[in-house]
């Protein structure tokens, strides 16, 4: 504790003004505390506090400033949100119906009667699909009427079953043959329909 040179008030250390009489105080250092290594340990305390004051200031700061603009957002899309909802539309016009011709019946092209059939890719996808829930892994691409499965599975015992299975599907898609590969290209099996 240091006294007020003035009124010799005891005064805590750190005051810069005497509190009852206001005279500015000497500006006085303890004498530092060195420890048993011999540094300086109340120097190095309080930088290390300032430090902490600064960094405690900073972090509120940058809370602050975010805030206030994730909020100025929110409201600019607020705003726009609602001048673009109260956008008046115009009316449909009515779209009056015109006379048509028929056309000459040796023009028109005989209709099918088959439905198609399934995409051959769609087909292909869902035996892909198979083949990873069987833990069959491999490759099925289309190659024009021809389906290869490229996979070092091919000699699994559960391949084929589940290649026979779907065949009728194959057959519907407009696929003529499936070949099953090994991943260097060579053919294990294959079925033609």
């Amino acid at each position: 504790m240091s006294t007020c040179p003035a009124c010799g008030v005891a005064v805590v250390p750190g005051y810069v003004k005497c509190p009852k009489c206001g005279t500015v105080l000497p500006r006085s250092r303890p004498s530092p505390t060195a420890s048993p290594s011999g540094t300086v340990l109340q120097e190095s305390q309080e930088r290390g506090g300032n430090l902490w004051l600064v960094v405690g200031v900073s972090v509120v700061l940058a809370i602050g400033v975010g805030f206030v603009l994730s909020r100025a957002n929110n409201s600019r899309t607020a705003k726009a949100d609602t001048t673009t909802a109260v956008q008046p539309t115009a009316p449909p016009t009515p779209v009056q119906p015109q006379a048509t011709q028929p056309l000459p019946s040796q023009n028109l092209a005989p209709l099918s009667t088959q439905p198609a059939g399934p995409d051959p890719q769609q087909v292909a996808n869902e035996i892909d699909s198979e083949l990873k829930k069987q833990r069959l892994w491999g490759t099925v691409t289309v190659a024009g009427k021809n389906l290869d499965i490229r996979s070092g599975a091919c000699d699994d015992k559960a391949m084929k079953p589940l290649v026979d299975t779907k065949v009728p599907q194959l057959h519907a898609a407009g696929l003529t043959k499936l070949r099953c590969l090994t991943q260097s290209g060579g053919v294990v099996f294959e079925r033609v329909f």
